[in-house]
């Protein structure tokens, strides 16, 4: 990547002054949506697997429910 290229791929202009202050707000924010967006994320993946798992217990104790009855007798 170019050293004038910004993350989206917009070219922005670089004067001589310009400082890595000038970019850390930026930087700083696009850090913090990164952060949001994996919080979102594994929150989204613990549902999907306790959902998983509630579905799959159920299906164990619809098993259990039927071979009991062959077990006993």
């Amino acid at each position: 990547m170019d050293a004038e290229e910004t993350v989206s791929g917009a070219v922005a202009p670089v004067s001589s002054s310009a400082g890595r202050g000038d970019i850390q707000p930026q930087l700083d924010s696009a850090l913090q949506d990164v952060n949001d967006k994996y919080l979102l994320l594994e929150e989204t993946e613990k549902q999907a697997v306790r959902k998983a798992l509630i579905e799959e217990r159920g299906r164990f104790c619809t098993f259990i429910s039927m071979l009991r009855p062959v077990i006993v007798s």
